[in-house]
């Protein structure tokens, strides 16, 4: 994100959430970023994203290839309880 100099509030609003959510979206966003399950555990949700679908979208526009990181996604989702 820092790289990109992307804020949250700006990742939320890139991926279609209108303004009187993007405080609930950032929120949703910190709290994944700092999910040892990255949220896929399914503890955070709202009505535009799923736990994958979340991740998949922020990756997108962090502009990481999903080859990096779809294995790991997996082996995650697999140890969930």
């Amino acid at each position: 994100m820092q790289a990109l100099h992307l804020r949250g509030i700006d990742i939320v609003r890139a991926m279609g959430y209108p303004p009187k959510h993007t405080f609930a979206a950032t929120d949703r966003l910190r709290y994944v970023l700092c999910s040892p399950v990255l949220g896929l555990d399914g503890s955070y949700i709202d009505a535009y994203y799923d736990a994958s679908e979340f991740l998949i979208e922020v990756f997108s526009l962090l502009q990481i290839d999903p080859e990096t990181y779809q294995l790991s996604l997996k082996q995650i989702v697999q140890n969930l309880p």
